[in-house]
């Protein structure tokens, strides 16, 4: 069996070093979660982002589901935190004049077992959490929240109540 030996130039130490350099600038912006009004103002858009970023704020055990599946556009998956107390937190990355959220609960929303209080609130351009809606059990499959465009970062979900709470999307526009 023939060895092959790698002998590392300065050139080759060189390019490694860059690529290590220019991948560090690249993903040290995508540090999530970050903090309510960590965006560049100057890097506002007036799409919504094509793919924002969802985790959970509530500790994942072993039968808790991923909080991706809130932002995938299935409604057939869903977010689960095995849990009474649940919190997800989409990044869009940049501000977006966002209009509209609905939270899709579908049967989780129209048994009163499962949530007895909610929230939605954004990150707006000054860095503060702002309420885009609140209430106690949804009786409803889907909680729709119109409003004047407000620019916003992020967008948090909160629910409590007597069961484990689940979300199959947040969608926004």
């Amino acid at each position: 069996m023939k060895k092959t030996i790698v002998k590392f130039t300065p050139l080759i130490s060189l390019l490694i070093l860059l690529v290590f350099v220019l991948y560090k600038i690249i993903f040290s912006s995508f540090e999530y979660p970050r903090q309510c009004g960590a965006v560049n103002p100057n890097k506002m858009s007036s799409r919504v982002p094509i793919y924002p970023y969802a985790t959970s704020l509530t500790p994942d055990n072993a039968k808790s589901r991923s909080a991706e599946y809130i932002v995938d556009k299935n409604l057939a998956t869903f977010a689960y935190p095995n849990q009474t107390k649940m919190g997800y937190l989409v990044d869009l990355i940049n501000l977006y004049p966002i209009r509209m959220v609905e939270a899709v609960w579908k049967d989780y929303g129209i048994q009163d077992i499962y949530i007895t209080q909610w929230v939605i609130d954004g990150c707006n351009e000054h860095g503060q959490w702002v309420i885009l809606g609140q209430g106690g059990f949804p009786n409803s499959q889907i909680t729709t929240l119109k409003f004047d465009p407000i620019l916003l970062s992020q967008i948090r979900v909160r629910a409590t109540g007597p069961n484990n709470a689940v979300l199959y999307e947040l969608q926004f526009e």
